[in-house]
């Protein structure tokens, strides 16, 4: 199967599956670790200066997941 089509395929999945997918893929890959550019490092270290300083204005995963979640569940 050629990319092109597995991307194809996995649009046509239902998002909450294609969320499910994302996750296990992404805990598949954790003990990965990726080479950052220059840029992406700087802006990270950027964001966790940012989180130290001032931890009471950022929310955790989780709960930015629950929230999503909550925002985008038929029926809300």
């Amino acid at each position: 199967m050629t990319r092109a089509a597995l991307k194809d395929e996995i649009r046509r999945l239902p998002i909450g599956e294609r969320v499910e997918l994302l996750e296990e893929l992404w805990r598949e890959t954790e003990t990965e670790q990726p080479t950052l550019l220059d840029w992406q490092r700087e802006l990270l270290e950027g964001r966790l200066a940012d989180a130290e300083s001032d931890p009471d204005s950022w929310v955790s995963w989780e709960d930015a997941k629950r929230r999503l979640e909550r925002l985008t569940s038929p029926g809300r």
